[in-house]
């Protein structure tokens, strides 16, 4: 990467934007990606250093990487050509979705979060199926009954670890299975600094967000609205919480999506690569 933009320097004075979504300083150790060999690491911080911004997703990266070089805050926003034709899908069902979309490998500490409760609470609301969105795996790790969305064929980017790996653009149809959505998040610095995405994406189908309340959810999560925080491990009291105001939060939840379509907040993005700009022509 620094190669590549010392390349782009030398064709004449071009602004360079590192976008960064994640907090690589700090990867824990359940997380695959914490293999990477040290110089990756320190390649992509070469890389940032000579950008002329690095942009990032939440507050939090923006001040842990305020060390390389100058940042800015671009949030997490939803596209309207992939989201907007999907809100109106029902939900004809028989069971209450309770669930968690994502790829489990990456993410087995978080998960382990629902471990202590998940059997008790559907055993008690039999009302209740657990979907896994995207990985069946987590029903058997879990060893629970529940539903789980249909696989894909295999293409050419499936390996043993990611068989039920699904294009982007394919989540707010799975995501239509849902009717209450999980965001467990393990304690550590990785998890702060990672945005309100998944709670965006559950909440741009009427899926109300039952998170952990990292920095970035207690902006996002309006209380009994489109979602709640989960306060000392309490997930199931949490989701009975829920269930008791089910049709109003969904509503909710749709409100609140509404107010994160890029197409409303585009002018972020030009103001910033403007201002950038101007600031690279002046150096």
């Amino acid at each position: 990467m620094p190669d590549a933009i010392r390349r782009i320097r030398a064709c004449g004075r071009t602004l360079v934007v590192f976008d960064v979504d994640d907090w690589f300083a700090g990867l824990p150790a359940y997380n695959p990606a914490s293999t990477l060999p040290g110089e990756v690491i320190n390649t992509m911080h070469q890389a940032m250093g000579l950008a002329d911004l690095i942009t990032c997703s939440t507050p939090e990266l923006a001040e842990g990487y305020a060390t390389i070089n100058r940042t800015v805050v671009l949030p997490n926003y939803l596209d309207p050509d992939i989201w907007r034709p999907f809100q109106d899908m029902g939900r004809p069902r028989s069971h209450i979705h309770v669930g968690w979309a994502g790829a489990f490998h990456w993410r087995s500490a978080d998960l382990e979060l629902l471990k202590p409760w998940i059997y008790n609470f559907l055993d008690r609301h039999r009302e209740v199926r657990f979907a896994a969105i995207g990985c069946r795996e987590l029903l058997e790790w879990l060893g629970i009954p529940g539903v789980t969305t249909p696989r894909l064929p295999p293409g050419p980017h499936t390996t043993p670890r990611n068989l039920d790996l699904h294009p982007y653009q394919h989540l707010p149809a799975m995501l239509s299975h849902l009717d209450i959505g999980l965001v467990p998040l393990a304690a550590n610095r990785f998890n702060q600094a990672k945005s309100w995405c998944k709670g965006m994406e559950y909440n741009a189908m009427g899926v109300p967000a039952i998170a952990s309340p990292s920095r970035e959810y207690r902006r996002f999560i309006e209380p009994g609205f489109n979602g709640f925080l989960v306060k000392d491990q309490q997930w199931a009291r949490t989701i009975e919480r829920a269930l008791d105001h089910l049709p109003a939060m969904q509503a909710g939840a749709r409100l609140i999506a509404d107010r994160y379509f890029i197409d409303s907040h585009i002018h972020q993005w030009i103001n910033t690569y403007v201002s950038a700009a101007s600031r690279a022509g002046a150096a």
